[in-house]
């Protein structure tokens, strides 16, 4: 009988060939990681691209559903990506870790803020005016006790309802609730302040003198600021009633720790090229 042949081993993927220099690498690294953060910083914010693509969702569909809009914004920032990044393999040096780590470092800082959140909690501490709160606010999520009687200063004829990616024009639909104070109220003529709430969270909270929630700056959602008027800025200070800074930062921190994972996925993967 005649011996069978030797299996042969599997081939290994070739490395793509290094044709450019480290130089370009690290150029185009730095470039990647501006467009890495910008598209963070749009989707976000809800802004740019990422507003781009709800505007049309809502103009054909009537609405934005947050997953397919999302799906579709990833597809458009992994183009450039994609081609920066296939240049960046054929370069020597470490390009793709230039591009990687201030993403990652950004990211990581964000996730390490929100587990410290998720942890510490908060407490409301005692009632204080709007004035007084809008001096202490910042992009950090922070608990306070709000008086009720503040609420008057409240543009009831400039409200928007989102209920399953639709928008009403006012405060009597199911849905999340945005509400803008009068310009009275913002601590400045670039920075909108408005509540975010329910109706039967704003029906319960009329008849007492103060109530518990949340205050901080961050992005108004683009159907909000879409059908709310005469807004200066994409980014608002938002009160929510209610509600605690665990419960605010719980999504965040389920979003961030799949993109650390990813972004790190890619600095090792860059780092072994």
């Amino acid at each position: 009988m005649s011996e069978s042949a030797p299996e042969s081993a599997p081939i290994a993927p070739t490395p793509p060939e290094k044709v450019h220099g480290a130089g370009l690498g690290y150029l185009l690294g730095g470039i990647l990681a501006l467009v890495l953060l910008y598209a963070l910083y749009a989707f976000w914010s809800q802004t740019g691209p990422f507003a781009w693509l709800a505007g049309v969702q809502d103009s054909l569909l009537g609405g934005v559903a947050a997953k397919l809009t999302f799906i579709f914004y990833l597809i458009i920032v992994m183009i450039p990506v994609g081609l920066i990044g296939g240049l960046i393999n054929r370069c020597e040096g470490k390009g793709m870790l230039v591009a990687i780590a201030p993403v990652a470092l950004v990211v990581g800082f964000h996730l390490l803020l929100t587990l410290f959140l998720l942890i510490k909690g908060g407490s409301p501490g005692a009632p204080q005016g709007l004035a007084e709160h809008l001096k202490q606010v910042s992009f950090i999520s922070h608990e306070a006790t709000f008086n009720t009687a503040d609420l008057v200063k409240l543009d009831l004829a400039n409200a928007a309802t989102i209920s399953s990616g639709r928008v009403g024009s006012s405060t009597t639909s199911t849905g999340d609730v945005y509400v803008l104070f009068d310009r009275s109220a913002w601590p400045d003529p670039g920075t909108p302040v408005y509540v975010k709430t329910t109706k039967s969270e704003l029906e319960s909270i009329v008849d007492q003198p103060t109530f518990p929630g949340t205050i901080s700056k961050g992005p108004i959602p683009f159907l909000a600021r879409k059908n709310l008027n005469d807004l200066p800025s994409p980014i608002g200070v938002v009160i929510e009633p209610k509600a605690t800074v665990r419960g605010t930062m719980m999504a965040p921190g389920f979003v961030y720790g799949a993109l650390v994972i990813f972004a790190l996925y890619l600095m090792f993967k860059g780092a072994k090229n």
